[in-house]
């Protein structure tokens, strides 16, 4: 199911993560499936990188304690990707970070920025971005931007 193109009204809802679910929604529709989430990211190649590395930006400006928090978190995600060469992994990968946001947002997360919900939304948007290198689900830009930028965070900040 494709989803309409962002508009003003309604691009303030979408989350870092590219997903059409806030905070405020409650988590990500029962049921939903990886596949159509990748599906839906047709749509979105500039607006879905720029939302990524936007939030990505706002992390940065986290204590520096915090990043490494979320970098650690991330790269460990990361870490466990690269061991596997296929797509199925890493579409398991970025379900359980998707998970892991719903898990947050009921723990009472209410920020983007709050670790629980930062962290694994930059490891689904990852996981998202290296599937669209071999599948073509973002334009091959957009999609190694988003992996070198979030991969640069990981490394740098993970060891701070």
């Amino acid at each position: 199911m494709a989803r309409p193109a962002p508009t003003a009204s309604n691009r303030s809802s979408r989350s870092a993560s590219g997903s059409s679910w806030s905070l405020r929604a409650g988590g990500p529709p029962s049921g939903i499936q990886v596949s159509a989430i990748i599906e839906s990211l047709r749509w979105a190649n500039g607006p879905y990188e720029e939302m990524v590395l936007s939030h990505l930006k706002d992390v940065e400006r986290l204590p520096v304690d915090v990043q490494a928090n979320i970098a650690r978190r991330v790269d460990t995600c990361i870490k466990l990707a690269k061991a596997a060469s296929d797509d199925a992994l890493l579409a398991r990968l970025a379900t359980g970070a998707m998970e892991e946001q719903a898990r947050a947002i009921g723990q009472g997360t209410n920020s983007t920025m709050d670790p629980r919900w930062a962290a694994p939304a930059l490891a689904e948007a990852w996981c998202y971005a290296k599937i669209s290198l071999s599948n073509g689900y973002l334009d091959r830009e957009s999609a190694v931007a988003i992996t070198t930028a979030i991969e640069a965070f990981a490394s740098r900040r993970a060891s701070a």
